[in-house]
């Protein structure tokens, strides 16, 4: 399989990989970007093709006494003409890009909406590397997973903290603490191996039903 065939197939991967429910808005972007350069490779491809062909028939033109053989290069053309029949290019940088704009818009609007409502709740965290992946209430206990980090600290607005410690070097991903009402507030860092830290906003008794 040559590189012109292989590129296809590329192409028509990464199409299917942008019309995938699960792909994240991150990686579609990054599908959709490469789509589209080696859609125009393929199209520079055969406009390339279509130069050639006509050099060489003008050269023929001016040149009875020369005889040109063209090499693969009709076997090209043919597979372009085949190519084209099938999945012209054409459709395919225009079709890709009008639905793929409209597939990752419409996840854009989605993230755009999922933060502006994480703002409005206050569900959001700072961070100079770890990441909170999760955090919740339930049956009067704080539970919060996140990356590997080196301990995980909730500190409650009576002062004190509790602490979850990685153990043997295994570094930690989850902890559950004890809230109760006198306890004012309660918040979450993580720390990682580095020392850096991720950090919840704060916690009211109301947030876990109280």
């Amino acid at each position: 399989m040559n590189n012109f065939e292989q590129n296809l197939e590329k192409l028509e991967q990464l199409t299917n990989n942008i019309k995938r429910s699960d792909i994240s808005l991150e990686e579609a972007l990054k599908n959709f970007e490469e789509g589209i350069k080696l859609a125009k490779t393929l199209e520079e491809k055969e406009k390339s093709i279509i130069s050639l062909e006509a050099e060489i028939k003008t050269l023929g033109e001016q040149e009875q006494n020369i005889t040109v053989e063209v090499i693969d290069i009709s076997a090209e053309q043919s597979k372009v003409d085949d190519i084209n029949n099938r999945l012209s290019l054409e459709r395919i940088t225009k079709d890709m890009a009008e639905k793929t704009y409209l597939e990752l818009e419409t996840k854009i609007k989605a993230a755009q909406n999922n933060i502006a409502e994480a703002l409005k709740k206050g569900d959001f965290y700072s961070s100079r590397g770890p990441e909170i992946h999760e955090l919740w209430f339930e049956d009067g206990q704080l539970h919060v997973t996140c990356s590997g980090a080196a301990r995980i600290t909730m500190t409650a607005g009576r002062r004190k903290a509790y602490v979850t410690y990685s153990h043997m070097g295994e570094p930690v991903e989850a902890a559950s603490f004890p809230v109760a009402p006198e306890d004012n507030y309660v918040r979450i860092t993580v720390t990682d191996a580095s020392g850096e830290t991720a950090q919840t906003r704060a916690y009211f008794p109301e947030d876990w039903g109280e």
